[in-house]
């Protein structure tokens, strides 16, 4: 697998598509039904795409059950729901398919539902995406980009290219995993009621990096330390002479102290980094030790809590998993502490030592998992 994980980063990732057949766990607990229930939930992120391309219309949801059954399926539309994993946990097997991507930079399950030639139209995205096949069979077309900006065209505020001429095309099937690095176009067309669910892959940008730092740094509390800029402005009218450092330099090493806090730069960046990247569902935080045993026996398994995202740093000897405002030191060893690196179900066969088993207690208590009841 470690092998198979290089040769994906070196041959593909960033640089071109990849087709990973039949890769994607069965048994996932979703289908049309279940997410046209999603969408007309009112905290529901959802969206529908009437028509064939390139004539398409866009309606925002959340949508009323009449909305939706009024639709029929002797036309071409798709329903597109985001992060469908709060509502349903147990679509986190999913992320079994890519064992190899890092915890916090996987943003949004979406899953899409779409009629016979129904589609998004052709189209980029500015991240890496996986785009897993549920159910039905759906043909790509696929082309380098990105495009240049005369070929995109806004259409009822879809951003679509026109023309677009695919350079490859292809079918998705049930199990079936198609990968896209940034600014691939690609234009998806269920050839029948199809059921696809879309893991995007995404960094934050400068912006919300700092944001993030930001915010950690606001929650410590504020330095009181005035920043260094005398002899910075010596040099304008008004200052006091003598030889004045450059600005850049001089704030540089003050604003960054002030971001990472006293702690070590990494675990700041870490809490930044796997910051949510959307409001996640609230949990219970009653917890009891003994009764996390009884429901980890039971159900052998526990779910990554829905949004959120965490990353192990090392610091000075010291191990810890990192979750937004979560630090959890953790003295496992390399091999033991591997499975709580995967954004994946914790299956109870992979925690063989007593240590593991303590720390998955941890790692409930402190809401990064839950039960499948939950």
């Amino acid at each position: 697998m470690e092998g198979q994980e290089a040769a994906f980063f070196e041959h593909y990732w960033g640089r071109r598509p990849a087709v990973l057949p039949g890769a994607l766990p069965g048994g996932l607990p979703l289908d049309g039904n279940e997410l046209a229930a999603l969408a007309c939930e009112p905290a529901a992120e959802a969206r529908l795409i009437e028509g064939a391309a390139p004539k398409l219309r866009l309606r925002q949801g959340p949508f009323a059950d009449e909305d939706l059954e009024a639709l029929g399926f002797e036309r071409p539309w798709t329903l597109l729901v985001n992060a469908v994993d709060h509502w349903l946990p147990g679509l986190a097997t999913v992320f079994e398919a890519v064992p190899f991507l890092p915890p916090w930079c996987i943003d949004d399950l979406m899953v899409s539902f779409a009629t016979a030639g129904g589609s998004v139209g052709a189209h980029e995205d500015r991240y890496h995406v996986f785009l897993m096949q549920l159910e039905g069979v759906r043909r790509w077309g696929l082309a380098p980009g990105p495009a240049h900006p005369e070929h995109h065209e806004t259409v009822d505020g879809l951003d679509l290219l026109n023309p677009f001429e695919p350079t490859t095309t292809l079918q998705a099937h049930p199990g079936d995993v198609l990968y896209l690095p940034p600014g691939w176009g690609h234009h998806g067309v269920a050839e029948e009621p199809c059921l696809t669910l879309s893991l995007g892959i995404r960094t934050p940008t400068a912006a919300e990096l700092l944001e993030a730092l930001l915010d950690h740094a606001l929650e410590r509390g504020a330095d009181p330390t005035p920043l260094p800029l005398l002899p910075t402005f010596g040099a304008l009218p008004g200052h006091p002479p003598g030889a004045s450092a450059p600005l850049r330099e001089t704030l540089a090493g003050p604003l960054l102290d002030a971001l990472w806090g006293a702690g070590p730069p990494t675990r700041a960046l870490a809490s930044a980094l796997t910051r949510p990247p959307r409001q996640a569902p609230e949990l219970d935080t009653r917890r009891s030790e003994p009764a996390f045993q009884k429901a980890f026996k039971r159900f052998q398994a526990l779910l990554p809590a829905p949004g959120r995202r965490w990353q192990w740093v090392e610091e000075a000897g010291q191990g810890w998993l990192i979750s937004d405002q979560v630090a959890l030191p953790c003295a496992l060893d390399e091999e033991e502490r591997a499975p709580f690196l995967r954004l994946a179900p914790l299956r109870e066969d992979a925690l063989g030592t007593k240590a593991q088993r303590a720390f998955a207690w941890a790692c409930y208590e402190a809401g990064l998992f839950l039960f499948p009841d939950e």
